[in-house]
């Protein structure tokens, strides 16, 4: 079984938040417990080839294809790419931090 876990892409700041730093925010400002500037990416379970986190909206090299992580249920039942072709992959980027891969894929 896979943990549960999520990153989040801070819209305003344009920064990345890991799991901790949102749930200490809703401990801490309750008041402002407001959360719409966030945007969640859920972690799929699997790692990279170098032991690196794979999340929805990671950029992954796969052998000579680069590949947008859109969604976990879509990667679990991807027929092009199996589970193990992404734990042959590499991480190299995100879909919010490097726009300019984002545009290669297309």
């Amino acid at each position: 079984m896979r943990e549960i876990k999520f990153r989040y892409w801070h819209k305003t700041h344009k920064l990345m938040l890991m799991d901790e730093a949102v749930t200490n925010y809703r401990y801490l400002n309750p008041e402002k417990y407001n959360l719409s500037f966030i945007i969640p990416m859920q972690y799929t379970g699997l790692l990279d080839k170098n032991g690196n986190e794979i999340y929805e909206g990671d950029i992954i090299k796969i052998f000579d294809e680069i590949c947008i992580i859109e969604d976990i249920e879509d990667m679990y039942f991807n027929e092009q790419h199996p589970l193990v072709a992404y734990k042959n992959g590499i991480i190299i980027g995100n879909i919010y931090e490097n726009k300019k891969l984002v545009k290669e894929t297309k």
